[in-house]
């Protein structure tokens, strides 16, 4: 159930952090977390990248504009 629950609270952490300017720390989720962002989300975070949804900035990650458009559907995707 603790597997679950940390779960819980990454994908939690990254759909909010991801509204915020800034966006979401890679590596500091690997911390703070042990999960690698790239690799749980894997072709899902590959598909919004591709899409223009969201970018990469060195170790953020962060919505695009046309992903602050889409925000809701972007956020579905990663729940």
């Amino acid at each position: 159930m603790e597997q679950l629950d940390r779960e819980a609270r990454f994908r939690e952490t990254v759909v909010m952090g991801l509204r915020m300017t800034a966006g979401v720390s890679v590596a500091g989720l690997r911390r703070r977390f042990d999960i690698d962002l790239p690799a749980y989300y894997g072709s899902t975070l590959t598909a919004l990248l591709d899409q223009d949804l969201i970018v990469r900035d060195q170790d953020r990650l962060r919505l695009s504009a046309r992903g602050l458009v889409l925000a809701n559907r972007v956020m579905a995707e990663l729940v």
